[in-house]
């Protein structure tokens, strides 16, 4: 089985690099792909001595974003005879006996799609797997205390992802994930459109669209550092919440068609999750200059 795993970096390299070492003793992957989003930190010369037969870097011309640098390595991969192809984030860190699981469940069902496995973060603030919603109930999603409130109707019980060794879900957490060839070249990818945030919505929806199923190997688990390599380029949680609703705009506008009336409703909702970030981020500041 011919498989391949993309890495995407912006101004990362410590953890990619770091991923990358801990990859290569893993003979499963034919190629680990190194995407290089336009860094602006001295990431390229770094990456570029990890090079060799396995590893190859990949370096895009500017920062398109998270969609853009992901399908420019998934692209590589499915060009150059991969069957299956994961993407992982630098922030990552995985078991030999991960990747095996993950694919056999393509073997298992005809129409997966996209696979992933249990996402652990240390402190268990992020889901790994979600539903996908119309409007209202995405809108809800979007808001740190309506989330925590509507949780019940927003996510999957946990009984549920705990049944079996695995199940379909609508949404994988994109810290991880893995496509077949013909998932990926039959629903187009990532949506480029999406800088940051909202890409795990947009490719449901698009598995979606043109019959693939989309899967959670609850037998295995991966490591992931919550916020570990956006909080590095995108410091200010203010800074990251505005670029997180302007994807969110966007995905109500072109996958859920809102109105005029909707998008009232949106801008009035995220204005008051705006100033409630606004708070905490100076609230938190406050408290770091008292220690």
């Amino acid at each position: 089985m011919a498989v391949g795993i993309v890495i995407l970096n912006y101004n990362d390299w410590e953890n990619s690099s770091r991923l990358v070492e801990e990859l290569e003793t893993f003979p499963l992957f034919s190629y680990i792909v190194i995407v290089d989003n336009a860094s602006t930190d001295d990431s390229l010369s770094h990456l570029s001595a990890l090079q060799n037969e396995r590893v190859k870097l990949l370096c895009a011309k500017e920062n398109q974003g998270y969609g853009a640098g992901n399908n420019l390595g998934l692209r590589f991969l499915f060009e150059n005879g991969m069957r299956h192809a994961f993407l992982a984030n630098p922030d990552t860190s995985f078991t030999e006996e991960y990747f095996p699981a993950v694919l056999s469940l393509f073997q298992r069902e005809r129409e997966a799609g996209l696979v992933s496995g249990v996402m652990q973060d240390g402190i268990g603030l992020q889901k790994t797997a979600w539903k996908l919603h119309g409007f209202f109930l995405s809108l809800l999603a979007s808001g740190p205390l309506s989330r925590r409130v509507f949780s019940s109707y927003l996510f999957y019980k946990k009984a549920y992802l705990k049944q079996k060794p695995y199940v379909e879900v609508d949404c994988l957490h994109g810290s991880c994930l893995c496509f077949s060839k013909e998932s990926f070249e039959k629903s187009g990818g990532f949506d480029e459109d999406f800088f940051l945030y909202e890409e795990e919505n947009v490719i449901a929806q698009r598995m979606k669209k043109v019959g693939f199923k989309v899967f959670l190997c609850t037998a295995v688990s991966y490591l992931h550092q919550d916020s570990g390599s956006t909080g590095k380029s995108i410091k200010s949680l203010v800074k990251r919440e505005k670029i997180r609703q302007a994807s969110e705009r966007l995905y109500y506008s072109k996958y859920l068609s809102i109105g005029r009336v909707q998008k009232l409703l949106v801008y009035i909702f995220q204005t008051i999750v705006l100033l409630e970030t606004l708070l905490y981020e100076a609230y938190s500041a406050k408290k770091k200059q008292s220690r």
